[in-house]
């Protein structure tokens, strides 16, 4: 069982690297369909703000590293120092590979483990993404109206919005029965799985287990009423904080948009996170959806690959942190990508 996953992030390497030419290429085009000059123009403009970029980046993993301190049951027994280290790590992690959060948040959960068992770190991870997955919900939501609404859109774009905020209405009211009614929808599945003869092997032993990480899940609110209210508001800061990045980015770009733009565009980007998480740091993918965004918002396309590039090196800033907060620990990616890989077997339901 323990070596099943790393098997199979083994077996992704060609998709990764597929991926990764294919986002090459990309990047290549959009680059020279905005025009070279203007986006190494542009580039040139944000020079040493690019060190008011990185502080202002730095909110985003904080506020929710606080946040998933506060899904424990006792966030004393983490340090806010290690739990930021984890979260950083794992998240560089996860930008690396095509696997994303499956990698992620185990590695998260194993960079921890001297201070707390992996069910706990696992089940406080849980929670926190949830409340974080509603929150981008509603940002796809509340983006969707405001770019129907105030901005002229091809038709196949407002088609291709109207579908996702259909499925962003279906999954919001989906988990909101399953949180109301306490529906264990993971073990039931796993329990049908398990008649068959594989899902009986790989999947009913471990049913129990996911059973009480889901009572977990649903007893939080009850159990920590108190702390719903911080927990939605760091989670609302990590959306205005982005939107802010990317003021300052476009500012710097000698762009200077309207707040409902740069909420637009903010709300773009993370519907390019969710969709191509599977490639690699996004290559490719960022400055093309950008630069078509800002181009349709009236901004011309090299602010938008501009600002996707500029993006990209703040990720690779937040990727080459985790990498050296792996060093110190004595660990390389690869034996870490290998042990999350494991971790993710030992974890119930991950």
């Amino acid at each position: 069982m323990p070596g099943t996953a790393t098997r199979s992030s083994r077996n992704f390497t060609p998709a990764g690297i597929l991926a990764g030419l294919v986002g090459l290429a990309l990047f290549v085009w959009a680059v020279r369909d905005a025009g070279v000059q203007h986006v190494l123009d542009g580039l040139r403009r944000v020079g040493w703000g690019f060190l008011l970029i990185l502080v202002v980046s730095s909110i985003r993993p904080l506020v929710r590293t606080i946040a998933w301190r506060l899904c424990l049951e006792s966030s004393e027994r983490l340090p806010l120092g290690e739990a930021f280290t984890a979260s950083v790590t794992g998240t560089a992690l996860g930008d690396l590979t095509p696997l994303g959060l499956l990698l992620s948040e185990p590695a998260k959960a194993m960079l921890v483990r001297d201070r707390l068992d992996l069910v706990t770190s696992f089940s406080a991870l849980t929670v926190e993404n949830l409340f974080y997955s509603v929150t981008v919900l509603l940002m796809i939501l509340a983006g969707t109206a405001a770019l129907l609404v105030t901005f002229s859109v091809p038709p196949i774009v407002r088609l291709v919005s109207l579908l996702l905020v259909a499925a962003a209405l279906a999954a919001a009211l989906f988990a909101a029965w399953v949180l109301r009614r306490r529906r264990r929808v993971v073990s039931g599945l796993m329990t049908w799985l398990g008649r068959w003869p594989i899902g009986r092997r790989l999947l009913l032993e471990r049913v129990a287990h996911v059973r009480e990480l889901e009572d977990e899940v649903f007893s939080f609110s009850t159990r920590h009423e108190g702390r719903l209210l911080p927990i939605w508001l760091l989670e609302g800061t990590f959306h205005v904080s982005a939107i802010f990045e990317g003021w300052i980015v476009l500012a710097l770009l000698g762009v200077h948009p309207t707040l409902l733009m740069v909420f637009v565009l903010e709300y773009i980007d993370r519907v390019i996170i969710i969709v191509f998480k599977f490639v690699p740091l996004r290559l490719g993918v960022d400055e093309v959806g950008t630069g078509l965004a800002t181009d349709m918002l009236g901004l011309g396309t090299a602010p938008g690959v501009a600002l996707a590039i500029v993006r990209k090196a703040r990720v690779l800033f937040w990727t080459a942190l985790g990498v050296v907060f792996l060093m110190r620990r004595g660990l390389s990616v690869r034996r870490t990508l290998q042990e999350a890989g494991t971790v993710a077997q030992e974890i119930p339901g991950s």
